[in-house]
């Protein structure tokens, strides 16, 4: 099964919504390449592991959904720095 993640466009992406795709992997191979977004929407899939820490360092970051996952352990420290 070909893994969709890698080849994602690398620069400024704005909206990056791959909801309800039931996609098996870790997020932390691809969110690094994703620095400019705004919207991020990975719910309704089967992503695995913890979220990475670089997920908090998305900084323009406005709208996150990830419900409806298999995510494990802690949420990141900086997850609460996004409350505007």
């Amino acid at each position: 099964r070909p893994n969709p993640t890698t080849n994602l466009p690398v620069g400024p992406q704005v909206k990056f919504y791959i909801e309800h795709n039931m996609l098996i992997a870790s997020i932390s191979s691809f969110i690094n390449n994703l620095t400019s977004l705004r919207a991020l929407d990975l719910s309704l899939n089967n992503l695995l592991s913890t979220l990475p820490p670089s997920l908090c360092e998305l900084n323009d970051l406005l709208e996150l959904y990830l419900q409806d996952n298999s995510f494990t352990g802690h949420l990141p420290l900086g997850l609460g720095n996004f409350a505007r």
